[in-house]
């Protein structure tokens, strides 16, 4: 039984780190965004 507990914390640690890659990734979008309307 224990594997499986620690198979629910793999999923769930790779769970949030996509998460997070998806919030840092919609931050740079945000920031190139605004860079690129003030150059112009």
């Amino acid at each position: 039984m224990p594997r499986a507990r620690n198979n629910y914390d793999d999923m769930f640690a790779l769970i949030l780190v996509g998460a997070g890659l998806v919030l840092v990734g919609d931050l740079v979008s945000t920031v190139v965004r605004e860079v690129v309307r003030r150059a112009d």
